[in-house]
C-alpha cells in the first residue's frame, strides 16, 4: 500500500502514572488511534474476549 508513512507514538509508564489517561486524551484527536495496553492482545485472543465493538477480537474487522 502506498501512502504516507505510519507514525507511531509509544507511551510507556509505570502503574498509575497517567499514561492510560494521556493515551485516552490523545486518542480523541483526529487521525490518532489509542489502542490501550496492546501487550495484552494475545492473551485476550486466547481467552476469546470481546472487542469494544461487541465482536470477538478474532472476528473484529479492526484487528484483522
Amino acid at each position: 500500500m502506498a501512502g504516507a508513512p505510519l507514525k507511531v507514538l509509544y507511551i510507556a509508564g509505570v502503574s498509575h502514572c497517567g499514561s492510560t489517561f494521556l493515551g485516552a486524551l490523545l486518542g480523541q484527536a483526529e487521525g490518532v488511534l489509542f489502542v490501550g495496553e496492546l501487550c495484552h492482545t494475545a492473551r485476550a485472543l486466547e481467552r476469546e474476549q470481546v472487542c469494544g465493538c461487541g465482536r470477538l477480537l478474532r472476528d473484529c474487522p479492526f484487528w484483522a
